[in-house]
């Protein structure tokens, strides 16, 4: 899972905020590429759908400069309250900062990141006098109470992708301009619509965060600066493996595969018919249990699927943040699925010249019976191995976003 996904947005026709027939879509909603939220007693906004939580909160993007146009009293009056809201954050960071240090003086590659931070955010004021106040992004965030929605279109994934890329490249009247015609713009300067993951939140405010989001950007620095945990398994089966090799780890998941399927046919055998799935425990007790002992803000846990009849691996990866209650929520979160008949000869050939691996593979012969499982078992390995690293690499863009700076991007995830 990604905190910030594909953007839409969300464009309006104001009636008692100045609206202008500039607001007005020319064509039908179904041909745009935006969302479209109208709000009681205010506007009607196309952009992006951010967020809706399980109150029924939206958050929604809008363009900075189309909402300045076409809503210009609305905009003046959230512009204000984003100003107000930044110098008020601004004034509180450097507190926020001094009161993290105090807790972890003993951390010293933490305190080092913390100092310098504490030092870039106070420069501007002792260089002015005061503290500096800008907001130029591209894009604004505005929150709607459920009691104000009354309308909501989304659009497809599809057409949500083509916004965010138009956006990204700056084209002209994204919220007005049929799908189509974005698309043949797109295609025109050779532009590629087929980007899995479109990352606009660099060019959000970076407005100061909340309890909840401040608890989590603490969690993500941590991680980095002070302490890793981090947990791997598959099915009801959990290890840690952040004092281990960064590869999975391959011999345990082979058995526990291999075991998982034995465990199957026995039940068959003894006319179980289709066991009935063990009640499980809260997710993740033990890992969470694990992080509060050690007085960890956060944890990733990695879960690997093998189906067998499919031949296909699902690995899904999470990271999870205790939040200022002591509640833990998932942050992030990536599912990566991967062919185990796809042919990775060298992939495999590097995996079965790990001793641990051979070990392993000398036991699901043990388990299964026959030479074939282990080379079912190799091919598994490397799917594993494939997708994992993709996983790997979507953590490590989503913790670069929020942990460059401390005040950076706003960390938005979805309550539900």
């Amino acid at each position: 899972m990604r905190c910030l996904l594909l953007l839409g947005f969300v464009a309006g026709v104001f009636t008692s905020h100045g609206s202008t027939d500039a607001q007005t879509p020319r064509i039908e909603l179904k041909r745009l590429c935006v969302d479209c939220v109208t709000i009681a007693d205010g506007p009607r906004l196309l952009g992006a759908i951010v967020d809706r939580d399980a109150q029924g909160t939206l958050t929604v993007a809008v363009q900075r400069q189309w909402l300045k146009q076409t809503a210009p009293k609305y905009y003046r009056n959230h512009h204000q309250r984003e100003i107000d809201e930044l110098r008020e954050g601004t004034m509180r960071m450097p507190k926020r900062i001094r009161q993290w240090k105090a807790r972890r003086a003993n951390d010293e590659s933490l305190q080092r990141f913390l100092t310098s931070e504490l030092a870039r955010i106070e420069k501007p004021s002792k260089e002015n006098g005061k503290s500096s106040v800008t907001l130029d992004s591209q894009f604004l965030v505005i929150t709607v109470p459920p009691k104000r929605v009354r309308f909501v279109y989304v659009q497809p994934a599809g057409r949500r992708q083509i916004a965010a890329i138009a956006w990204r490249e700056k084209l002209a009247d994204v919220e007005s301009r049929a799908a189509f015609d974005l698309l043949r713009e797109l295609k025109a300067t050779q532009t590629a619509v087929e980007d899995s993951t479109i990352d606009l939140s660099g060019r959000f405010p970076a407005l100061p965060d909340d309890d909840r989001q401040w608890a989590a950007r603490q969690a993500l620095i941590e991680y980095d600066y002070r302490q890793r945990l981090d947990f791997q398994g598959t099915g009801e089966v959990l290890f840690r493996t952040d004092k281990e090799d960064a590869v999975p780890n391959l011999p345990r998941l082979l058995t526990e595969m291999f075991r998982s399927q034995l465990d199957t046919q026995l039940a068959d055998l003894l006319g179980n018919g289709k066991p009935g799935k063990p009640a499980r425990k809260r997710e993740f007790d033990v890992a969470k249990s694990t992080a509060e002992q050690q007085d960890v803000r956060g944890f990733r846990v990695t879960r690997v699927d093998h189906n067998l009849t499919a031949s296909r691996v699902t690995v899904e990866s999470r990271f999870l943040v205790r939040i200022a209650d002591g509640s833990w929520e998932t942050v992030w979160q990536h599912k990566q699925t991967a062919d185990a008949t796809k042919n990775r000869a060298e992939l495999e050939d590097r995996i079965n010249g790990d001793p641990r691996v051979k070990q392993a593979l000398k036991l699901v012969e043990a388990i299964g019976g026959n030479a074939a499982n282990a080379g079912t078992a190799l091919k598994f390995a490397a799917a594993t191995m494939e997708a994992q690293q993709r996983a790997d690499d979507q953590f490590v863009e989503f913790r670069l976003r929020y942990t460059k700076r401390i005040d950076g991007p706003v960390l938005r995830w979805s309550r539900r």
